[in-house]
């Protein structure tokens, strides 16, 4: 099976930065030929050592065990010829999640059926639960791992072992760094509302037109939403940024925004929005349209304890908007759910207003 646990963090590895949009779209159908293929082969060579095994097995509970390897395995392959297929001729990335997902359980299932004692029930399904776990404390590990020691193989053990401790979190855990404020968040409506009032012309272009104004990234959480410094605190290295996301009716999304370069134009898993725009960023001010003079109305706030930080606005529309803070509920349900563990939602957010935009300013709608 080591070609499976190959294969699951190989996928890992890249599959985040693919389904999140991170990675410009000319370079994900390569990303995906490369992974998927190598998979392909990777997991026709296990089929074969599987069905090798199975010959030379005289157990029946041990056989039933790799009839359901192998059912599983021929799924994964039909998985990952779909992904190729849809890689190569539709240009459809969807099925590499699904594909994710089959190896994953490959992995899990085969490390499960490792575990051989009368109280086999418990002890999988206890192994089972903390494998879905993203992070374990190191003495739960270990009380785990002491019931299960001298009932099995040392091989197996030491399988099993590896997998728990890979999730026992090695980095120095730290506080969140510098939030915004409730003052800070009132500050910044007063100044979005000073915005539409003293410009007509961006009350007429974007007239009848309902638009929301969110807080979010580190100043919220607290905590970096860069892949790289995931865990890190905000302000931990350098100044963090003021991210405000805008969120646009459909129709109007398309039309200021339909047209932009697919690099800066990331659509994921049906959501979408801009790059960030700002003075520091590759998508000026200037691409904005009418809010363009917003940067100047912000920049002289002071956020989070400090007036210097970059003003990054991203632009979306209401049906990402949904989709986000579904996405954001199932995080909330999860840190719930697993209080012991270290989830940083990453959609975590406040809503700074919401206004309709009228031909004498901007009605608010709601804080």
């Amino acid at each position: 099976m080591g070609a499976a646990v190959k294969i699951a963090k190989l996928i890992q590895e890249r599959a985040e930065d693919i389904l999140s949009g991170k990675t410009p779209p000319e370079l994900v159908e390569n990303q995906l030929k490369a992974i998927l293929v190598l998979d392909l082969q990777e997991l026709e060579d296990l089929e074969g050592r599987i069905r090798e095994l199975r010959r030379y097995n005289e157990k029946i509970q041990e056989a039933q065990a790799i009839d359901e390897l192998v059912a599983l395995c021929n799924k994964v392959l039909a998985d990952a010829r779909q992904a190729i297929e849809a890689a190569t001729r539709e240009k459809r990335h969807d099925q590499l999640q699904a594909l994710l997902n089959d190896i994953i359980s490959l992995e899990k299932l085969q490390l499960s059926k490792l575990i051989r004692m009368e109280s086999q029930d418990s002890a999988r399904t206890h192994f089972e639960q903390l494998l879905a776990r993203k992070y374990l404390e190191e003495d739960e590990v270990e009380q785990f791992l002491s019931t299960i020691r001298g009932k099995l193989s040392s091989n197996s053990f030491k399988k099993i072992e590896k997998a728990l401790k890979e999730k026992v979190s090695t980095k120095k855990s730290y506080p969140p760094g510098p939030q915004a404020s409730d003052e800070n968040i009132r500050k910044c409506q007063r100044s979005i509302l000073n915005f539409f009032s003293s410009d007509p012309l961006v009350r007429i272009t974007l007239n009848g037109e309902p638009i929301l104004f969110v807080l979010y990234g580190s100043l919220i959480t607290g905590y970096s939403n860069n892949p790289k410094k995931l865990g890190l605190p905000s302000d931990f290295d350098k100044t963090s940024d003021v991210d405000i996301l805008i969120v646009l009716k459909d129709g109007l999304f398309d039309e200021m925004f339909g047209n932009l370069s697919k690099k800066f134009l990331f659509e994921t898993r049906g959501m979408r929005n801009t790059a960030p725009m700002g003075r520091d960023c590759a998508l000026q001010p200037s691409f904005s349209g009418p809010f363009v003079e917003l940067f100047r109305n912000l920049s002289n706030l002071t956020f989070a304890g400090k007036s210097n930080r970059p003003i990054h606005l991203v632009f979306t529309d209401e049906s990402t908007w949904k989709r986000k803070e579904e996405l954001h509920e199932r995080a909330v349900e999860l840190s719930k759910e697993y209080p012991d563990s270290h989830i940083i939602d990453v959609n975590k957010h406040k809503i700074i207003l919401k206004v309709l935009i009228g031909s004498a300013g901007a009605k608010v709608i709601t804080y």
